[in-house]
């Protein structure tokens, strides 16, 4: 039966998540978004262009709101770590989309999220500071969001261990950029 309200992006896009929560990688397709949403798969067309726009429409509605939230405030390391804990918030609640995301073309996707969210450049940090931020800390999240994620099934959080190892690996990352941003300090 055909929809006859006039459908949004980001209703486009919640629908898409809900399918991917409920069902899986395996029934994320635009034709089963329509078939969702009650349209036909042209209607989606007026505004994703294609399978990789609706992953950017998902990312834009998964990613942009809570991580703005998270990142208002404090200096870069309190917005490193609130961009990892939301970010692998995120993985947990919406495995299969977050799966989709960090691994979608286009290429950087989840990257360019999170950095838009540590607002690196509203920091002391130099340019090049920032940049080493984004290259140590994202590739990181995004594998550890990755692995964590597909944890089909198991409870990975229930004990705390699993937490505190991220913890104490985003620690470790900020103490190395630290100590290197310190030691740059002196030698200028």
């Amino acid at each position: 039966m055909a929809r006859s309200t006039q459908l949004t992006r980001g209703e486009i896009a919640i629908a898409a998540l809900r399918l991917l929560d409920a069902e899986g990688i395996g029934a994320f397709s635009v034709r089963r978004v329509a078939d969702e949403l009650g349209s036909g798969t042209m209607s989606l067309y007026r505004h994703v262009q294609d399978r990789n726009d609706l992953i950017v429409a998902m990312a834009d509605e998964l990613l942009d709101v809570p991580l703005a939230e998270a990142t208002r405030s404090g200096d870069w390391q309190d917005r490193v770590r609130a961009t990892a804990h939301t970010a692998r918030r995120l993985a947990m609640e919406h495995r299969a989309a977050m799966a989709i995301v960090i691994g979608s073309t286009p290429p950087g996707l989840m990257a360019r999220r999170l950095l838009g969210a540590l607002r690196l450049g509203d920091s002391e940090l130099t340019p090049q500071q920032s940049s080493l931020v984004g290259q140590a800390v994202l590739p990181f999240l995004a594998g550890w969001c990755l692995a964590e994620s597909s944890q089909r099934g198991r409870e990975v959080t229930r004990e705390g261990a699993f937490l505190n190892r991220f913890d104490d690996v985003i620690e470790v990352i900020l103490a190395g950029l630290v100590q290197r941003f310190e030691r740059e300090a002196e030698r200028a």
